[in-house]
């Protein structure tokens, strides 16, 4: 399931040659790739508007089976990955991307409400890069947005002083 319309998409244009010596000479570079994955309908499609109005494109998936299609058809650069899952928990969705090879070490930060001391470092040691606890403040989601997919050629506000 593609979130992202091409009407709210943002392209942004960025020098060919490192120096920037010849400025008609242009790129385009699209926004980072968000995969989210959640089985609850509301929490995919929030987490998906919040994505997109940081400046990302985002990607949705309801169970591990899709969230592996997805990041195997597309060039992921940041997966949101809830824990409880119907068709396979993300502790094995982990060990399978893992395993594929997506092209670059993909960053994988767990969604879950699982909080307590034990359950976080058993997120940490089935290799997630961190992890954001439900119910998550937006400022805390795009702040791990951009801990972990930095997007410098966004100029969009942060939802969170948009509703403001």
């Amino acid at each position: 399931m593609d979130i992202s319309s091409d009407r709210d998409r943002t392209v942004s244009l960025q020098p060919l040659s490192p120096s920037g010596s010849d400025p008609s000479v242009f790129r385009v570079s699209e926004p980072p790739i968000v995969l989210v994955v959640d089985d609850d309908a509301d929490n995919l499609q929030l987490a998906c508007y919040i994505v997109e109005q940081a400046g990302y494109t985002a990607l949705g998936a309801g169970s591990g089976k899709d969230a592996l299609a997805q990041a195997q058809e597309h060039d992921v650069h940041l997966v949101l990955l809830d824990i409880v899952l119907p068709d396979m928990d993300g502790f094995q969705v982990i060990k399978q991307l893992r395993q594929q090879p997506l092209g670059r070490p993909t960053p994988v930060v767990a969604l879950t409400a699982l909080a307590s001391e034990l359950e976080r470092q058993q997120i940490i040691e089935a290799g997630f890069s961190g992890f954001l606890c439900k119910p998550y403040a937006i400022d805390d989601l795009e702040a791990t947005l951009s801990q972990y997919c930095p997007h410098p050629f966004s100029g969009k506000a942060s939802l969170h002083s948009i509703a403001s």
